[in-house]
């Protein structure tokens, strides 16, 4: 029995570096401004969490530490995961719709352009296999961690469960196949760590999921990572990277360009979710989603103890309306129980 509590809490903190991965990504990322150029002339090179600037575009107002719609909607969909104990179709638009209400979606500006075209749809009472069928943007990627974690090391399983998240929202062969290629990495590292079949994984899962829903022209995203490959030198300026990053491989809305670019700030940072968040933010576009998804990662990989207490007590004490252990202590139940049966 203590041997199984033992590895229970190991299996936990892999859990926690996920969900508090994503909101360090997320928060770090959020003031950054949509070019790397941008960022550095106005706000230097970010390393730590700083309050969103003035003339910010999405993000004024919020403060260090501060979450964005990346990690709220990771929140609700695991909060629906919790309530249901798997992922179905009906509790994956009850949740988003919940949260899209409570933040005043229809006025909102951060809303992604996919969520809220289908969120309008769903308050309208359409088919839920059609509301996703315009969505071809980042939303079900960014928010898809809590899917990634519920069947450890399952690869069937995790796989059919990002395309059951995507369908209220973004039922696309885009964006299905970059969800998949995140949920089963997250998947296959919080179960062995292991990166090579990590990558292996994400690259199977990437094809796969581009075989799913309403079918739009697609770039391979598994070829596309070969370029990311191409790119992780260690030895070179980081800056330099960030900015081959944005330029070359994208770091907008596009799933295509997010997901690589993602993949990219974890090897970059060799899986340390603080220099992945930091990468993240400084690499711009889209920074807070590309850091919540790169993060997610990474904190599947080593865990929220590799994370410094500092960094996790900053979002628990700017962000108190989410319960963020609550959260974790139940996925954590959920896929440690389906690991081990």
């Amino acid at each position: 029995m203590e041997g199984i509590k033992v590895e229970f809490e190991r299996f936990r903190d892999k859990v926690a570096g996920i969900i508090y991965g994503v909101a360090l990504g997320d928060a770090m990322g959020m003031p950054a401004y949509f070019s790397p150029e941008e960022t550095r002339e106005k706000l230097g090179w970010i390393d730590k969490f700083i309050d969103a600037p003035d003339d910010h575009p999405v993000h004024k107002g919020f403060v260090a530490g501060q979450i964005t719609d990346d990690t709220q909607q990771t929140l609700a969909i695991a909060q629906s995961i919790i309530e249901e104990g798997k992922v179905t179709v009906e509790g994956i638009a009850r949740a988003l719709l919940s949260w899209y209400e409570s933040v005043g979606g229809d006025e909102s500006n951060y809303v992604g352009p996919s969520t809220k075209a289908a969120m309008k749809r769903i308050k309208a009472g359409e088919d839920l296999t059609r509301t996703g069928t315009l969505g071809t943007t980042n939303g079900a990627v960014m928010r898809i961690s809590p899917v990634g974690i519920i069947y450890p090391g399952d690869y069937d399983a995790t796989l059919k469960a990002a395309e059951i998240a995507c369908i209220p929202t973004h039922n696309t062969n885009v964006a299905i196949s970059g969800a998949s290629a995140v949920a089963v990495g997250i998947s296959t590292l919080l179960a062995t760590g292991d990166w090579d079949a990590t990558l292996t994984n994400m690259e199977d899962a990437a094809d796969e999921g581009a075989e799913k829903g309403e079918k739009y022209i697609l770039p391979s995203i598994r070829e596309r990572f070969e370029f990311v490959y191409a790119l992780i030198d260690l030895d070179k300026d980081i800056d330099e990277t960030l900015r081959t990053f944005y330029n070359v491989i994208g770091t907008g809305l596009p799933v295509y360009e997010i997901v690589p670019s993602a993949l990219g700030m974890v090897l970059l940072a060799q899986g340390d979710p603080v220099k992945t968040a930091i990468y993240s933010a400084n690499c711009s576009g889209d920074a807070d989603t590309l850091g919540a998804i790169a993060c997610a990662l990474a904190g599947a990989f080593r865990g929220a103890s590799s994370i410094p207490s500092e960094y996790i007590e900053k979002i628990r004490e700017v962000n108190k309306e989410y319960n963020f252990e609550e959260i974790i202590d139940g996925l954590s139940e959920i896929a440690f129980k389906n690991m081990t049966k």
